[in-house]
């Protein structure tokens, strides 16, 4: 193993090369990358900061609050209308949210303990990862302003540092700027801690804290009251949910329903083992180490119980009941949440890991051939998240760059059907003009490209002899005709 002040430095640089290294290389995700990049998109170009549009219309089914959007503009700003500039601010977001990781973990126990538990996570999938830390979407920059809020959290309440509480409020209202109520999910695992280790009661009646709920109150009410003022109004009969506006869908149906009715997402089956089959999906290997250390504190428990109670009052492990406090509530709400996808269980990640690294100190105290075992599985999974990064796909991306001088120079591009959500992204970074579907009776020029999809037209429909079938995004070298 390194020297221990190395440790903090190895994990930054790791996060950087994971979080960077061919970010831009790889295709667009549909959902919801793509989305957030054309809603950024055409904000950028229509100067409306506030309301989301689609293909020139109002977007009336993201809801959720801009900072990620506005952050995805000023990446446009500066590096241009690149999958890199779309995905940048997420990297960053991963970088510091291991920062602050790190940080969290050599609170309570010391730098290899934070050392190894960011180890686990650089080696999966639940940061470093489709929908989180590897593209456009939402979840990377809100895991890193929850982990942070929770950082000062704790240094308010455990260390007595009583400004933390003011950090703490904003992180955590900038989290609700990025997807609403999806800001608060750890609140529930927080209060529960304070409640359990008897803090509660110090922390009620510090004034400091109801200054920083208003706080926190204060910004997510700040954009309601700007949506209230200038958000647009919606047809009921064509909104997708058959909202009135952006608050209705935000807290209506794109909270309460998306938990509640099992027909938000009609095509989706309830799992009832949620938790478990995420921990499977993004921590690989790492998740049979997650059921070994939980199997050893139950055996521990019920072997001597007055040693369990004496383990949970040691300052020591502080770090592992705030971790399982944290984890239950969500892992229980999402479990029988109606709707639910495998990157809501993203802001559990850091405490995932700590219970995950919690098993491996303890078996490798006990048992000194378990070191090769960890090892092991930290240099597999090490391996396979380098693969999964370095050998993305990337067709439909060489394909646009390939052909970059064919919507550059064509006069207008035509849409006579609305491609895939990526697609039409790389449409908008790449053709001078885009007209949307409309008249299809009229006759195209001849110098203009055709867009259509061989699944509901056939190339004879067309005047033009410049096609591209965007049924055909999987081989799209023969695309164009």
């Amino acid at each position: 193993m390194p020297s221990p002040k190395y440790y903090f430095l190895i994990i930054i640089l790791l996060a950087i090369f994971f979080s960077f290294w061919k970010l831009g290389s790889n295709d667009l995700i549909e959902w919801d990358e793509a989305e957030y990049g054309t809603i950024s998109f055409e904000m950028m170009h229509n100067g409306d900061y506030i309301n989301y549009y689609y293909a020139g219309t109002p977007d009336t089914r993201n809801a959720k609050p801009p900072l990620m959007i506005w952050s995805i503009i000023l990446c446009y700003k500066i590096f241009g209308y690149t999958a890199f500039a779309l995905r940048f601010t997420s990297a960053i977001a991963s970088i510091i949210f291991f920062f602050f990781s790190f940080k969290l973990i050599n609170l309570y126990r010391g730098k290899l303990f934070a050392f190894i538990a960011c180890l686990v996570l650089l080696s999966c999938k639940v940061i470093v990862g489709f929908h989180v830390g590897r593209t456009g979407d939402t979840d990377a920059l809100l895991v890193c302003l929850l982990t942070a809020s929770v950082y000062f959290f704790l240094l308010f309440q455990d260390f007595g540092k009583r400004y933390a509480v003011f950090i703490f409020a904003i992180l955590l209202g900038m989290a609700f700027y990025t997807k609403g109520p999806a800001g608060f999910v750890l609140i529930p695992g927080m209060f529960l801690y304070s409640f359990i280790t008897g803090k509660w009661k110090n922390v009620i009646r510090d004034y400091r804290l109801w200054l920083a709920i208003l706080i926190v109150l204060l910004i997510a009410g700040s954009w309601v009251l700007i949506l209230l003022k200038k958000g647009n109004e919606f047809n009921s009969g064509n909104s997708w949910y058959g909202s009135h506006n952006a608050i209705e869908t935000l807290f209506s149906h794109d909270t309460i329903a998306r938990l509640t009715d099992s027909e938000f997402e009609p095509d989706r089956n309830p799992d009832r083992t949620f938790f478990f089959s995420v921990l499977d999906i993004r921590f690989n290997i790492w998740n049979y180490f997650f059921y070994l250390s939980l199997l050893l504190v139950i055996a521990k428990f019920i072997h001597d119980k007055k040693w369990a109670m004496m383990t949970l009052k040691a300052s020591g492990s502080q770090l592992a009941l705030l971790s399982a406090c944290t984890i239950l509530p969500l892992s229980i709400i999402l479990t029988m949440a109606a709707t639910k996808h495998e990157w809501y269980l993203a802001p559990l990640a850091l405490f995932i890991s700590v219970i995950i690294t919690e098993g491996i100190i303890y078996c490798n105290n006990k048992y000194k051939w378990f070191n090769y075992v960890w090892i092991g599985v930290l240099i597999f999974n090490l391996s396979r998240q380098f693969i999964y990064v370095n050998f993305a796909k990337k067709d439909m991306q060489d394909f646009f760059l390939k052909n970059k001088s064919y919507f550059e120079h064509a006069p207008v591009v035509e849409l006579f059907q609305m491609p895939t959500q990526d697609f039409y992204l790389y449409l908008n970074w790449h053709a001078n003009k885009i007209e949307v579907p409309g008249n299809k009776s009229i006759q195209y020029p001849s110098s203009n490209l055709i867009i259509f999809d061989s699944r509901v037209s056939k190339v004879e429909d067309f005047p033009s002899s410049k096609l591209i079938d965007c049924n055909k995004k999987y081989c799209l070298a023969s695309m164009l005709k």
